[in-house]
């Protein structure tokens, strides 16, 4: 179960950190991540369970996070429904199997996320759900 810190805070990137994954390190379950509009050029991204990963909801094309294909963009695990990402464009993902975000056992929700323009191994997915729990996607592809 998922917990909730005393004082949930927001994080935002840039500013409280230089990168998404920087950002993700300060967290704690029932923080956000706040990500500017800009384009950040991050790879292998590992959520954090009960933290929320934003840019901005209505316009996820204003916040790109480029893999560079040097991996996977990001990489979901063992993470409960409060953990969600929303308002931002997933890009140049390189993984067998889903480059743009891998969920293994995870309720993380996804919302308002767009996928584009990805080289992937071997499988043409761009999200791989691989949990027995529902999948909570709300985006574009």
């Amino acid at each position: 179960m998922v917990t909730a810190s005393a004082a949930a805070r927001t994080w935002t990137v840039p500013g409280d950190a230089e990168s998404i994954i920087a950002g993700l390190a300060l967290a704690e379950s029932g923080d956000t991540v706040q990500v500017v509009p800009g384009i950040y050029m991050e790879s292998n991204i590992e959520l954090v369970d009960g933290v929320v990963l934003r840019g901005d909801p209505s316009d996820p094309a204003a916040t790109i996070v480029d893999a560079s294909y040097a991996g996977r963009v990001i990489v979901a695990t063992d993470l409960g429904a409060a953990t969600v990402v929303e308002g931002l464009t997933l890009q140049h993902g390189l993984a067998t199997g889903a480059a743009g975000m891998l969920r293994q056992d995870a309720d993380a929700p996804v919302r308002r996320r767009r996928l584009r323009d990805y080289l992937r191994r071997f499988h043409r997915w761009a999200v791989v759900f691989n949990a027995s729990h529902g999948p909570s996607y709300d985006g574009q592809c």
